[in-house]
C-alpha cells in the first residue's frame, strides 16, 4: 500500500477503525523507509503480532502513537511464559516516544520495553489499571525522561491500588505525571523513589488528586525538583 513512498517520514492513520493489521500488508515489498513518525491512534487495534509485516518499518520509527485503541497485552493471551516471549514493540529499537494511553491495560510490565534503549517518553495514562506494582517499572530503559501514569479516574470510581514499593523500580526520570487518581495526600506516601530517581526528578504532576491538606513531612525529599503541580481540575 505504501511501498511506493520510500521518502515518507510521517504516516498518520488515526480514527480509521483499523482493527487487524495482519489482514493488510501496508508495507508489502518495501526494502527501506525514512518513516520516523507513525500515528495509529484511535483505531480498534487489540493485538499486533510480532510476526506482522508491519514491523518491517519498526527500526526507523522514533515516535509511535497507539493511543485510544483496545490493546490489553503485548502478547497473545495464549502465551504461557510472558517474560521471555518476543513482542511487536521489541522491533522498534530506535523508538524515543511511545504513547499507549487510553487502551485496555489492566496491568503493565516494564520488562516488555527493556530493549527500547533510546526511549525517552512513555505515556500509559488513562488505562484501567487495577493495581500499580513495581513490575510496571521494572526493566524500563534507563534512557527514560518523561513517564505518565495518570489514572484519569472519575469519582465515584475507586482509585487503583498503588503498592507502597511501586516506585522503587522507577528509572531516574526527570518528569513524572500521576494525575486524576483521587488519591488525596497519601499519594506521596507511595513515592519511595530510589536515591537516583529522587535526585533526577525535576517536575512532578499530581493534579486532580483531591489533596486537601499537607503536613510538614508529607512530600518526600526531591532536591532538584523545579515544578510541583497539585492543582484541582473542575
Amino acid at each position: 500500500m505504501f511501498s511506493g513512498l520510500p521518502a515518507l517520514r510521517s504516516l498518520i492513520l488515526d480514527h480509521n477503525n483499523l482493527a487487524n493489521l495482519s489482514h493488510v500488508d501496508i508495507f508489502e515489498g518495501i526494502q527501506s523507509t525514512n518513516l520516523s513518525f507513525l500515528d495509529l491512534s484511535y483505531n480498534d487495534i487489540r493485538f499486533i503480532s510480532p510476526d506482522n509485516t508491519f514491523v518491517k518499518i519498526a527500526p526507523q520509527v522514533k515516535h509511535l502513537n497507539l493511543q485510544g485503541n483496545r490493546l490489553q497485552l503485548f502478547l497473545d493471551s495464549s502465551s504461557s511464559i510472558v517474560q521471555n516471549q518476543p513482542t511487536f514493540i521489541s522491533a522498534f529499537s530506535n523508538l524515543e516516544t511511545l504513547i499507549l494511553s487510553n487502551n485496555n491495560f489492566s496491568a503493565f510490565h516494564g520488562f516488555h520495553l527493556a530493549s527500547l534503549t533510546k526511549l525517552r517518553v512513555l505515556d500509559i495514562s488513562c488505562n484501567p489499571i487495577e493495581f500499580l506494582r513495581k513490575e510496571a517499572f521494572t526493566g524500563l530503559p534507563q534512557s527514560l525522561v518523561d513517564v505518565d501514569v495518570s489514572m484519569c479516574i472519575v469519582p465515584p470510581t475507586p482509585s487503583p491500588w498503588i503498592d507502597w514499593d511501586a516506585f522503587e523500580t522507577l528509572p531516574p526520570v526527570k518528569i513524572l505525571r500521576l494525575q486524576s487518581g483521587s488519591y488525596k495526600k497519601w499519594i506521596f506516601a507511595t513515592m519511595k523513589f530510589s536515591p537516583e530517581t529522587a535526585m533526577s526528578l525535576e517536575e512532578l504532576y499530581v493534579d486532580n488528586n483531591a489533596i486537601s491538606f499537607l503536613q510538614t513531612n508529607t512530600i518526600p525529599r526531591m532536591p532538584n525538583l523545579r515544578v510541583l503541580s497539585m492543582s484541582k481540575y473542575e
